[in-house]
């Protein structure tokens, strides 16, 4: 019998040490195979950065893949996320993370209040930062009154409701009933409606911040509605002593029978 020895001695030209493989299942130490003509190396493992690998044998399932530590250290995956979240930079030498988004604006609902009594409404736990609320009214009714009734917007703080120190006026109707330039008052903001004793009231009221928060707390407001046969428009202004904190909706006599109100408010 001829041994892998022997077959080695026969051979010119052989390299190496050790025994000769077969073509089943060799196993090599530290071979050089020089550039092989085709291949397959999905069994492969250990494939460094610098050879074309990724130095890493599995990644974290749907993540970003990024760069190593050094120019040709293994990749990194990025840590898991929320849903909502954004890929944020942190450094140099760090790897990006998700994060909450920020810069951008948040729009929150208010609890939708369906009032059949009472004459206010009110919006509180206000969160801080709010850059504007919106005030929508949807078929909006009162009772027992005997005529026309108004609608008004108090801003309050964590000291309360505020009353004084409000710019605000309310225009509109037809020509036999008109409000222009009318009704300019210091405890309120006109919310944009009149209504008759059976009338209904439907739009918005929008009160802005004038500035970032932390440098202002002045709010101005614009706002349009319309009851049966009427459209009317508002707007107005008042510098808070505090940081917004509730709202509430007002009616100049009667009190709620139906209708919907809400608040959205953008951070």
């Amino acid at each position: 019998m001829t041994t892998n020895n022997q077959v080695d001695v026969g051979l010119s030209g052989s390299s190496g040490t050790g025994s000769f493989a077969g073509t089943t299942s060799p196993t090599f130490v530290t071979p050089i195979l020089g550039t092989p003509t085709s291949g397959n190396l999905a069994n492969c493992t250990g494939l460094p950065v610098a050879g074309g690998g990724s130095g890493v044998s599995s990644h974290t399932a749907y993540m970003p893949i990024c760069g190593g530590t050094t120019t040709t250290g293994a990749v990194q995956s990025v840590a898991t996320g929320s849903p909502g979240n954004v890929l944020t930079y942190v450094s140099s030498s760090a790897l990006p993370t998700w994060q909450a988004a920020s810069g951008g604006t948040t729009l929150t609902f208010g609890t939708i209040q369906t009032p059949v009594s009472g004459s206010s409404v009110t919006f509180s736990s206000l969160p801080s930062g709010i850059k504007r609320i919106t005030i929508m009214v949807q078929g909006l009714g009162t009772a027992t009154p005997t005529s026309d009734v108004s609608y008004y917007v108090q801003l309050g703080t964590s000291g309360g409701l505020v009353t004084t120190g409000y710019i605000s006026a309310i225009a509109g109707g037809v020509p036999a009933n008109s409000l222009s330039g009318a009704s300019t008052t210091v405890a309120l903001f006109m919310f944009p409606a009149v209504s008759g004793v059976a009338a209904v009231i439907n739009g918005a009221l929008q009160i802005t911040r004038l500035g970032p928060s932390g440098t202002s707390n002045t709010w101005v407001c614009n706002g349009t509605t319309c009851n049966t046969n009427t459209t009317y428009t508002s707007a107005g202004s008042i510098a808070l002593g505090g940081e917004l904190t509730q709202l509430s909706l007002l009616i100049s006599a009667g009190t709620f029978n139906a209708g919907n109100i809400n608040i959205l408010y953008e951070q």
